[in-house]
């Protein structure tokens, strides 16, 4: 729970309601919470979006989104453990572009747009880094 007041002792005051709910409180001011907004737009809103469209590509096969649960479970349980970054995996982070074009043959191109917006993204992001470590 994310706490903002201006009065020490109205912040006390909803720090000890809180406390009923979680034992996670902590301050953060206005320019924070938008920030952590942000971030959590990234987190949760973003990774759905991706779940549905692995969801529409394997419908299309007639297979089913749980097939990936225990990989996005993993994912989760890797990120919090070792860091996002530390734990990314895959063709553009090993930048494999034979693959990623063989990728790219199977979708829409919605989802072709998409797909290379991230892979950018994610080799960008490991391009100073070796690949040869990387799954």
């Amino acid at each position: 729970m994310l706490l903002e007041g201006d009065c020490a002792d109205t912040v006390q005051q909803a720090r000890e309601l809180a406390s009923a709910f979680t034992c996670r409180i902590q301050e953060a001011g206005s320019e924070q919470r938008r920030r952590i907004h942000l971030a959590a737009v990234f987190a949760s809103n973003f990774a759905n979006h991706m779940w549905s469209k692995a969801q529409q590509i394997l419908a299309a096969d007639g297979l089913d989104l749980s097939l990936l649960e225990p990989l996005i479970e993993a994912t989760l349980r890797k990120a919090v453990a070792i860091g996002p970054h530390r734990g990314q995996t895959g063709p553009a982070r090993r930048g494999d572009k034979t693959v990623m074009e063989a990728h790219l043959s199977l979708l829409t191109p919605s989802q072709t747009s998409l797909y290379q917006c991230v892979s950018d993204s994610i080799i960008s992001d490991y391009k100073h880094i070796k690949t040869d470590s990387a799954s």
